[in-house]
């Protein structure tokens, strides 16, 4: 791999671990607000569907999970780019 190309990986990882943080604390607060608002469902698109706020928390940690998983496979990449 050609070495001009770590730093926008190690960028890349930057912006996924504030994806993650970010999520992790929506999620926080999603479960937060479940414990308080045990039945509230939030609408969604139009306001034919509606989803419940444990189903938000799920989601938003889905996501935390799912960048902190790509934020270390890019620095993997880039560890192993920087090694050859």
């Amino acid at each position: 791999m050609d070495a001009s190309f770590i730093p926008g990986l190690l960028h890349a990882a930057e912006i996924c671990d504030q994806f993650e943080n970010e999520n992790f604390s929506i999620s926080t607060e999603k479960m937060m607000l479940r414990m308080q608002y045990p039945d509230l469902q939030v609408p969604g698109g139009d306001g034919s569907w509606s989803l419940s706020l444990s189903d938000h928390e799920h989601i938003h940690c889905c996501k935390a999970h799912a960048a902190r998983e790509i934020a270390a496979f890019l620095r993997r990449i880039a560890l192993e780019g920087s090694k050859a």
